[in-house]
């Protein structure tokens, strides 16, 4: 049966592979557990670039018509966006191709259409090009910031 993993048992083997025995001289709440978060940002950058299915989320956003830019979700793990797609009529999902900004000029238009074609990241907005109507919805796929550490608070 494997053993359940708490933030306190984190903290205790941390303190069990040091070479101190003054429990004072290191905190628990600012050495033990800001290292911990780090390293916790650090494993999940890595999953998020190897293995993102554990972290994987998406957000349902309506679009507003001629609105062209929306806010990259708030719980989005380094304010990345992994996809955008289109909800069209028939419920299918068609995939909107990310571009980087630079190209943007190329096809950026006056126009607003149904179904945008192309998005980038632009800090902590994205941008559709050409400007929806806002008739369908979009799906943001993104990979969650997972949640820091603490300290317990007690059992329930």
């Amino acid at each position: 049966m494997a053993r359940r993993l708490t933030t306190q048992n984190l903290i205790n083997d941390v303190r069990s592979l040091l070479d101190e025995a003054n429990q004072a001289s290191i905190s628990d709440l600012t050495d033990i557990l800001p290292a911990l978060n780090r390293s916790q940002d650090v494993a999940s950058n890595i999953l998020a670039r190897v293995y993102e299915s554990p972290l994987l989320a998406y957000e349902i956003l309506p679009l507003q018509g001629g609105i062209q830019e929306y806010p990259i979700p708030r719980t989005a793990f380094e304010n990345r966006i992994e996809k955008v797609e289109i909800q069209i009529p028939s419920g299918v999902y068609n995939p909107v191709k990310r571009i980087s900004y630079r190209d943007a000029t190329l096809i950026e238009t006056p126009a607003n259409t149904s179904i945008p074609m192309f998005y980038s990241e632009i800090g902590d907005v994205f941008r559709l090009y050409p400007r929806p109507t806002g008739a369908y919805p979009a799906r943001v796929w993104f990979i969650k910031d997972p949640l820091p550490l603490v300290i317990e608070q007690g059992t329930v």
